[in-house]
């Protein structure tokens, strides 16, 4: 994996009639257009938790809490993360844009496409090949695959993390070519930067450490070489971990399961070809997978497809081109934080995890594609095929896009995708109560009662919805099965007393109002004062 030597580099000879900086204007033009049509979504899923309702965003003098305590959402609840600088993002958004999400999603695409041209310096800088450079930037820039971790406000971590990564990895380079020790820090620097926008960053230690290392002659002159130059990065690591222990010190956090460490692993079995499956054909994405619980029952295509995953990577390692070489060394070092080693708490799988890691398979595929068109033969004809890939795989992402639109169509989005999904279809139930929309609402809830009857958080909100109707019966009926699935849900068992009330049944109203009061927690205290009146005056009647 070292620095490939390609003869006459200038880009006349590598594309006839593309210049640096009209790749770059191509780079720019393809991915505004690809994600032009994000700028119009609005805040989505855990926005609303993470940007939207999270008071530490308002006011410029919470900078501070930041960097010392662990990320918060609503109302300042904390979290096990620390990522203070993506935090810091929000804080300054909410400053220029308040909360018109136009501004934040304007932002996301322009870090995306730092990101691409990052990725377009560093490969020419790697490789010397102007079309490999650009034919990997390009499909970065627009692979639906990405599209979840452009649009989702909430991660924007992620694509910080690749800036930070990416530019310190340009530095890097740089560093080594002038022999200038102030580059080695400012490519620590940036690295850091990247630890505090998400820890994910840290593999680009692993990636400096092993890239090169066949063009040393000795094996002692590359762990002389390797000592001196990334001191300056376990430097950094040890500055991030200290401040990362202190602020997430006043939390109570899991120890890590080692125990349930073989079950994570195992499920890679299902989840590396499942990755590849959305990034070789990316019709059918989706916001919410899973794994299923029998999974290695599947034993036939499971075989068949790691047969023809190893069956590829050993064709193409053994084509021994330093561009593939390195580009399945990324994503493999990438992929490490991704495989639950330490589990995720959001999600065993999921689309925006791959926007780091798929930057290797990126130059994999770039890496073919120069070698096609490095044959003479229907050149012409090529290079159209490979534009219309382009073009097609940037219409996936204009539509992906409009799925972020809002709650409902994301929801809904996520229903068509996993269409016995009790947990997608309660959520798109509570998008449409947002809405005003109590009758589909109530339709998406019924749906996750008939898969699962002791969903009491369902069956409460459809007790609510009928409540708010003045349905007495439906309500009756719903909080009666919400409180059978749950019986200390306090707030269902003082919903359905006042039910009671509504229908006439006075003695079974005031036993639910004592009921709730032998329970409710204290900061019921409206509550608690409404329910002894009517005990009072039930009492009395």
């Amino acid at each position: 994996m070292t620095r490939a030597a390609s003869g006459d580099c200038s880009p006349t000879a590598i594309l006839p009639g593309m210049t640096n900086l009209l790749m770059v204007g191509v780079l720019t033009l393809v991915t505004v257009v690809a994600y032009g049509s994000s700028i119009r979504n609005g805040f989505v899923w855990d926005d609303f938790d993470i940007i939207v309702k999270n008071t530490v965003n308002r006011d410029l003098s919470n900078i501070p809490v930041l960097f010392h305590s662990a990320d918060s959402t609503l109302s300042g609840n904390q979290t096990a993360y620390y990522r203070p600088l993506a935090r810091l993002t929000y804080l300054i958004d909410y400053q220029l844009f308040g909360l018109d999400a136009a501004g934040y999603h304007v932002e996301n695409m322009l870090i995306h496409l730092a990101a691409v041209l990052l990725l377009f310096l560093l490969i020419r800088l790697l490789f010397g090949d102007n079309l490999l450079a650009f034919a990997a930037a390009l499909i970065f820039a627009v692979h639906p695959v990405n599209a979840e971790a452009v649009n989702f406000l909430s991660t924007r971590n992620t694509l910080l993390a690749a800036v930070f990564v990416l530019l310190s990895f340009i530095i890097y380079l740089r560093a080594k070519t002038a022999g200038k020790k102030p580059y080695l820090y400012l490519a620590a620097l940036l690295f850091f930067l990247g630890l505090l926008c998400k820890e994910t960053a840290l593999m680009l230690v692993i990636v400096l450490l092993f890239f090169d290392m066949t063009s040393y002659s000795k094996p002692i002159e590359w762990v002389k070489e390797k000592t001196f130059s990334l001191l300056p990065f376990l430097g950094a690591i040890a500055v991030y971990l200290l401040m990362r222990a202190y602020a997430v010190s006043n939390l109570i956090v899991r120890n890590l399961d080692w125990s349930d460490l073989p079950r994570r692993l195992i499920q890679n079995i299902y989840i590396v070809p499942m990755y590849l499956k959305v990034i070789l054909l990316p019709v059918h994405l989706n916001a919410y997978y899973s794994v299923p619980a029998n999974y290695l029952s599947r034993r036939v295509p499971l075989l068949l497809a790691w047969a023809a995953i190893l069956g590829i990577v050993v064709v193409l390692l053994k084509t021994k081109r330093p561009v593939t070489r390195f580009g399945l060394f990324w994503f493999a070092v990438n992929y490490v934080p991704i495989s639950n080693i330490v589990p995720i708490p959001s999600a065993p799988l999921a689309e925006r995890y791959m926007y780091l890691p798929a930057i290797g398979l990126w130059l994999v595929a770039a890496d073919l594609v120069s070698i096609l068109y490095a044959r003479t033969a229907f050149r012409r004809a090529k290079m159209i095929a490979g534009a219309l890939i382009v073009v097609c795989l940037a219409a996936l992402t204009f539509v992906r896009n409009v799925v972020w639109r809002d709650n409902v169509s994301f929801y809904s989005e996520m229903v068509r995708a996993n269409p016995f999904s009790e947990l997608a279809h309660y959520s798109l139930g509570l998008a449409y109560m947002e809405k005003g929309q109590i009758d589909k609402a109530q339709a998406e809830w019924k749906k996750t009662a008939e898969t699962n009857p002791n969903y009491f958080k369902v069956l409460a909100l459809l007790g609510q919805s009928y409540l708010m109707e003045h349905s007495w019966k439906d309500a009756e009926y719903y909080y009666t099965m919400a409180i059978k699935a749950n019986p200390g849900d306090a707030e269902a068992i003082y919903n359905l007393a006042a039910t009671k009330e509504k229908l006439g049944k006075p003695r079974e109203a005031l036993f639910y109002y004592e009921k709730f009061l032998a329970i409710a927690p204290s900061g019921y205290y409206s509550f608690i004062e409404k329910a002894r009146e009517r005990v009072v005056a039930l009492k009395k009647e």
